[in-house]
C-alpha cells in the first residue's frame, strides 16, 4: 500500500483544486485514495465542531451595551436599575448558559459610538439596515417592532402617514426612524436626544407629531398623562425587528448568543411577553364547544335584545315622566317665595333654592355640605348658631317638625325676622333628610308694630284732645287770677315774678294749642328763622340753674324756613332728655353744619351728651308713642319730636352707646 502525504494551506485555491481532483480520481485513480480523502474531510468537520465548542466554553462573560431609555425593552426603573423585556431575556440567557452577562445602559447615540470603538461585546435593541450591516453581524431577530406616527388630536384629516408630510415630525436622534423619514420624503424632521425627551416636549406643546415604536410611544404618553391628547396613524410607518449585534470580527460570539437564547423555552418567552406587553396567547381549545357556545350566546343575545327593546320603551316612558316631575319639582323648589334647603340628618346642606342663596349671600358651591349653624346669617351669633344645633338635635330625637322665630341683623345692618321650620323625611323608619324652611316675616312684624302704633296713636289723639281741653280751661282760670294780682300789686319784685309767670303761661297756652292741633293733625306756620338762635333760647330756658356745660358750634350761619314754635319743642325735648341722662358735670355739645341729600341742601343739628346712653335693643322703640325708659316719663316727647321733624320733611337719627352717651341728629330742609 502506498501512503500519500499532501500538505495544503487551509482555504486556498490549491486546497479546492486538490479536493476536486481527489474526489474525481484524476489525481489518484484508486478507491483507497478516495476513502482517505473522505476520512480527512470527516476529521476536519469534527475538528471545526470541537473548536466551536471550545470557543463557547472559553467565553465565560459577555459585556452588553443597551439603550437606557427604550421602554418596555430597556429603561431605568424607579430604583435606578435597568429593567425591561430585553433585560429579562439576558437574565434567562445567563441562567441557561452559565455565562455572566454585564449589561450597561447608555444614551443610544453614545452606546452606538462606544460599540463601534470596540468597548463592548454586544449591542442590543438594534434595527438592521444597510449601513449597520457594513459594521455588524446580527443575531436572529427576537421581537417585531412597528413604528408609527402619533399626532395631536387637534390635527384633522389624517388618514395615512403621507398626510403628515407637511408637518414637522419629531424622532429620536441616531435611530433608524430618522433615516427612514428622510428617505421617504419627510423633510421637516426634528431630532431629540431620546424618546422621553421628545415626549416631554410634546407634553409642553412643543411637538405636535412624532415617530416612535408603538409600545414605547404608549409607555411615555401614559407616563406624562397625555395619552388622550394624541392619536396614532393606524398603518405603521415601517416595521422592523430587534436584533443583537457584534462587530464583524466576532461572528463566533453571535453563534454563542443564538445558541444560548434558543435554550429559552416558548413558555418562558410567553411569560415574559405577558409581563411586559400584556400579550396573552390563545390556548388550545375544542372548536365544537366554541361553536355551541357561539350559538347559545347568539340565542341569548337575541332574547336579551327583545327583552331590552320592551324594557327600553318602559324605561323611556318612565324616565320621561320622572324628568317632567323633576323639572316641575325644581321649578317649584327654585322659584319658591321663601327659603328651602335640603339637609342630611346631621344638618349639612345638600341643596338650597335660589332665594336661600340670595338671602345668605352665598354661592351654590360654597353652601354645599355647609352645616346649618355655620350659614352666614347664623354663624356670627352664638345664640342663633346654638339654636340651629338644638333644632337639628330635637328633630332627630323626636322625629317631628321643630319651629322657631328668629330676628337677625343682616350685612347692611337691617333687622330681619324669620319663621324657621325643620321637618324630618323618614325612609325605612329612619330619618334620611331634613327639609329646612325659612319665611321672611319682617314685613308682617313691621305691619303688626305699625298697627299697634296706629292704635296707640288714635288712643293718644283722643286722650291728648281731652287733656288739652281740660288743661286749657285750667290755664284760662290761672290767667285771670294772674291779671287780677298784677293790677293790684304795687311791689316791683313781685311785678317781675308775675311777668315771668305770665310768659310761662303764654308758652303753656301755646303748647296746649299745639297739642290740640296735633290731635287734629299738625299745621305748620312757616317763618324765616335763625336756627342757632332757637337753640340758644332752648339752652337758656332748660339749663338755667343746672350744673352742665354747653357748647354750641354754628358752622351754618343761615336762616331756614320752619315753624319756630314746633322746632323749639323739638330742641326742648332733646335737650331735656340729655339733661335727664347726665349727672353732675354733664356736657352737651351742639353742632350746626350744612348737609346734602341727592344735591338738595339741608341743615344738620347734632346734639350730643355724655350721659348714660340707651340700650341697643331699646333704640328702635324710643320714638313709639307712650314708650319711655324713665320712671316718670310720659312717652310722648320723642314721639312728637319725630312727627314734627317728619312734618317739616326732615329726618331724625339717633346713635347711642351705653355708658358713653347719646347723639341725636336732626336734619331739616332749608
Amino acid at each position: 500500500m502506498i501512503n500519500y502525504s499532501i500538505r495544503i494551506k487551509k482555504n486556498t485555491q490549491c486546497e479546492v483544486f486538490l479536493i476536486r481532483n481527489f474526489l474525481s480520481g484524476k489525481l489518484l485513480g484508486n478507491r483507497v485514495v478516495k476513502f482517505l480523502i473522505l476520512k480527512l474531510l470527516l476529521l476536519s468537520a469534527v475538528l471545526l465542531l470541537f473548536l466551536n465548542i471550545n470557543l463557547l466554553v472559553a467565553k465565560d462573560s459577555i459585556t452588553v451595551v443597551i439603550d437606557n431609555n427604550y421602554p418596555p425593552y430597556s429603561y431605568i426603573n424607579e430604583n435606578g436599575d435597568l429593567a425591561g423585556f430585553s433585560i429579562d431575556l439576558w437574565r434567562k440567557f445567563e441562567e441557561k448558559t452559565g455565562i455572566k452577562v454585564t449589561i450597561i445602559g447608555k444614551d443610544w447615540n453614545i452606546a452606538q459610538k462606544e460599540m463601534e470603538e470596540g468597548k463592548y461585546d454586544i449591542i442590543d435593541t438594534l434595527f438592521k439596515n444597510p449601513s449597520r450591516e457594513k459594521i455588524y453581524v446580527f443575531t436572529k431577530p427576537y421581537e417585531d417592532v412597528d413604528t408609527h406616527i402619533f399626532y395631536h388630536k387637534n390635527i384633522t384629516g389624517i388618514a395615512e402617514n403621507a398626510n403628515l408630510k407637511g408637518f414637522q415630525i419629531a424622532t429620536k436622534k441616531g435611530g433608524a426612524t430618522a433615516q427612514f423619514l428622510k428617505d421617504n420624503g419627510f423633510s421637516n424632521i426634528k431630532e431629540y436626544g431620546s424618546d422621553e425627551e421628545m415626549i416631554k416636549a410634546a407634553s409642553k406643546g412643543e411637538v405636535i407629531a412624532f415617530a416612535i415604536g408603538k409600545n414605547t410611544g404608549y409607555y411615555f404618553l401614559y407616563k406624562y398623562k397625555i395619552q388622550n391628547d394624541f392619536k396614532i396613524v393606524p398603518k405603521p410607518l415601517f416595521s422592523n425587528k430587534l436584533h443583537r449585534a457584534a462587530l464583524k470580527k466576532n461572528q463566533n460570539l453571535i453563534n454563542i448568543i443564538n445558541t444560548g437564547m434558543e435554550k429559552i423555552s416558548n413558555k418562558e418567552l410567553e411569560d415574559l411577553k405577558d409581563k411586559w406587553f400584556g400579550v396573552y396567547q390563545l390556548k388550545q381549545f375544542n372548536y365544537k364547544i366554541l361553536i355551541y357556545a357561539i350559538i347559545l350566546l347568539a340565542i341569548g343575545i337575541f332574547i336579551l335584545f327583545i327583552i331590552n327593546f320592551f324594557l327600553n320603551k318602559v324605561i323611556k316612558n318612565r324616565t320621561k315622566q320622572l324628568e317632567m316631575e323633576r323639572i316641575k319639582f325644581l321649578s317649584i323648589f327654585d322659584n319658591a317665595d321663601h327659603m328651602i334647603a335640603l339637609l342630611d340628618k346631621d344638618g349639612y346642606v345638600i341643596e338650597a333654592n335660589k332665594i336661600t342663596l340670595e338671602t345668605m349671600k352665598i354661592s351654590k358651591d360654597q353652601i354645599n355640605m355647609m352645616h346649618l349653624s355655620k350659614l352666614p346669617l347664623f354663624v356670627h351669633s352664638k345664640p342663633l348658631s346654638e339654636k340651629m344645633n338644638l333644632g337639628i338635635e330635637y328633630v332627630n330625637q323626636n322625629r317631628h317638625t321643630a319651629k322657631t322665630d328668629i330676628t337677625i341683623i343682616d350685612a347692611e345692618g337691617n333687622e330681619k325676622s324669620f319663621s324657621l321650620s325643620l321637618t324630618p323625611i323618614l325612609m325605612d323608619n329612619d330619618i334620611r333628610y331634613i327639609i329646612a324652611e325659612g319665611k321672611d316675616i319682617s314685613e308682617f312684624i313691621k305691619m303688626t308694630k305699625e298697627l299697634e302704633q296706629y292704635k296707640a296713636s288714635k288712643n293718644l289723639e283722643m286722650l291728648v284732645s281731652g287733656l288739652a281741653h281740660d288743661f286749657n280751661n285750667l290755664l284760662a282760670g290761672i290767667s285771670n287770677y294772674l291779671i287780677i294780682i298784677k293790677e293790684k300789686n304795687k311791689d316791683p319784685e313781685i311785678e317781675l315774678l308775675l311777668e315771668r309767670t305770665l310768659a310761662a303761661y303764654k308758652r303753656a297756652a301755646n303748647l296746649v294749642k299745639q297739642i290740640l292741633s296735633f290731635s287734629k293733625g299738625i299745621q305748620l306756620n312757616y317763618s324765616d328763622v335763625d336756627i342757632a338762635d332757637l337753640i340758644r333760647q332752648s339752652l337758656s330756658l332748660n339749663t338755667a340753674g343746672k350744673n352742665v356745660k354747653t357748647n354750641l358750634i354754628d358752622n351754618y350761619n343761615k336762616n331756614i324756613k320752619c315753624d319756630p314754635n314746633l322746632i323749639s319743642e323739638v330742641f326742648d325735648n332733646i335737650i331735656i332728655n340729655a339733661l335727664q341722662s347726665t349727672t353732675d358735670n354733664g356736657k352737651i355739645d351742639i353742632l350746626l353744619e350744612p348737609y346734602k341729600i341727592d344735591d338738595v341742601d339741608f341743615v344738620s343739628i347734632k346734639i350730643k351728651d355724655n350721659g348714660c346712653g340707651i340700650p341697643r335693643e331699646k333704640i328702635d322703640k324710643i320714638f313709639q308713642p307712650l314708650y319711655t325708659t324713665k320712671s316718670k316719663g310720659s312717652g310722648l316727647g320723642l314721639y312728637m319730636v319725630k312727627l314734627i321733624v317728619e312734618k317739616h320733611g326732615g329726618i331724625i337719627k339717633v346713635d347711642s352707646e351705653e355708658g358713653k352717651g347719646t347723639t341725636f341728629q336732626v336734619i331739616l330742609p332749608v
